[in-house]
């Protein structure tokens, strides 16, 4: 009785793999030549030895072989369950975040970012949601802004709660034009360094105080901060045309991480297109009371939609927990048996990127400028290396230096740490951490000591003054 079982679960054995041969076979084209004969061949061969199993061999050896599988099956089943147990998946970067909050014993405020906002709102706080540059290019947001405005600053004057990577959402003040800068120094023109840039560049997630710019500004106080998050190359493009080349400061860092080169989805959008137009402006100065009616009506709406959807996401993640559980899918992204027979990743086109840092620098030369292009320390591609090569940052600055740019790589600089993790928030893959941030900012404030850059005005400091007054 058991000999004919035998070979049926044999016989299924095979005509499974044979299945997974075909799917494989159709989807080829995902590996390399050789990869894509050995995933095959492999299989093939597994098929093959199964269905002979099967006509050929004893009832003894065909019950070991089957017991043998089984017995593999079940482990791999039960390793799967582990996994989903003790290692639910994060649907969200927030969910991640709390449990690596929790494995080290700190405690989150797991409240939404729009929940923040309706707290702070009912204490009889001016707050507003922090924006992303992503959001004027989504069709439900674009709809509901005036025709041919796409803001690229927060709302002017008021508390903008950013983000929570650490345990406690950061706030800060938006100086008149919406960024994190003291209120007053753009607004005077009196700029000496206008920082271009992205969330990094903003401060996440930082106290305000401590970010990278803070420290550039204890040298040179009369710097200004244009970051904002979600920022790509057309929308740092978009930020200097708006608000640098007014003021025509003595250096422009354009503050860029291996993420915002690739700004081909930004160019789809016409208006930022036409940034390329050295001639044309929304002339966003003149219009911030147009962009602080837009984000008051509707950011909190925007971001409750964003934070409903989330929530939604999460308690999906939480119902499917164990439905797909024979599939291990689980197991099969940690192992990942195929990885090495994959084909690699198309490079990333920068001539997008090329082009628009060519374009700020040389507007930025024609004033008599200096331009440096600085490259953030992302976690991928610094900890755990998983950039593709066209967007590493050894790559980047590389590509910079041969058309004659300036860089500052603090990648490089994290790179080289002992453990480069500690740098960031929890460990994980966040922002830096205070520590990181600092280290970013004297890193800067080192390099550009070392150039012959225009007489930027420094600060003064107590020694200095007690000095000159003996």
């Amino acid at each position: 009785m058991l000999g004919p079982i035998a070979r049926l679960a044999l016989f299924g054995g095979s005509a499974l793999c044979a299945a997974l041969t075909a799917f494989i076979a159709a989807r080829a084209s995902r590996y390399t030549p050789a990869g894509a004969v050995l995933a095959v061949g492999t299989l093939a061969a597994v098929t093959v030895v199964l269905g002979y199993a099967a006509l050929r061999f004893r009832v003894p050896i065909s019950l070991r072989i089957v017991r043998e599988l089984a017995m593999a099956v079940v482990g791999l089943l039960v390793v799967e369950f582990m996994i989903a147990v003790l290692a639910p998946p994060n649907p969200s970067r927030q969910a991640e975040r709390m449990r690596a909050a929790q494995r080290v014993a700190v405690a989150f405020d797991g409240r939404t970012k729009s929940e923040v906002v309706s707290d702070l709102r009912a204490q009889g706080q001016d707050v507003l949601p922090g924006l992303s540059r992503e959001w004027p290019r989504l069709a439900a947001v674009r709809q509901q802004l005036p025709d041919g405005l796409f803001p690229l600053g927060n709302a002017g004057l008021t508390r903008i709660v950013e983000c929570n990577e650490g345990g406690e959402y950061v706030l800060f003040d938006s100086d008149e034009f919406g960024f994190n800068n003291p209120r007053g120094i753009l607004a005077s023109r009196l700029v000496d360094v206008a920082v271009v840039g992205e969330s990094f560049t903003v401060g996440h997630c930082v106290p305000p105080d401590r970010n990278l710019v803070s420290v550039l500004r204890h040298t040179y106080p009369r710097t200004v901060n244009l970051g904002i998050a979600g920022t790509s190359t057309l929308t740092m493009l978009a930020s200097f045309r708006e608000y640098v080349e007014p003021v025509r400061p003595p250096l422009v860092l354009w503050i860029i991480n291996p993420n915002t080169v690739d700004g081909w989805n930004e160019l789809k959008d016409p208006l930022l297109a036409r940034y390329f137009d050295r001639q044309f402006r929304q002339g966003l100065i003149g219009r911030q009371a147009e962009v602080d009616r837009a984000w008051r009506d509707i950011a909190v709406g925007v971001q409750y939609e964003f934070d409903r959807r989330s929530l939604v996401v999460i308690k999906e993640a939480a119902d499917a927990r164990f439905s797909n559980i024979l599939f291990l899918p689980r197991l099969r992204e940690r192992v990942r048996l195929d990885a090495p027979l994959l084909r690699p990743a198309a490079p990333v086109d920068l001539s997008l990127f090329q082009r628009a840092v060519r374009l700020a620098r040389q507007t930025t030369l024609e004033w008599g400028g200096d331009f440096i292009v600085v490259i953030m320390p992302l976690y991928e591609d610094v900890v755990i290396r998983q950039m593709s090569a066209s967007q590493r940052h050894e790559h980047l600055a590389q590509v910079l230096r041969a058309e004659g740019i300036d860089v500052i790589d603090t990648a490089a600089i994290f790179a080289s740490q002992r453990d480069p993790a500690a740098l960031y928030t929890m460990r994980i893959n966040n922002h830096p951490n205070i520590e990181g941030h600092q280290l970013i900012g004297r890193t800067i404030v080192d390099e550009l000591s070392n150039r012959r850059l225009p007489t930027l005005t420094r600060a003064v400091s107590p020694v200095s003054v007690a000095a000159r007054n003996r």
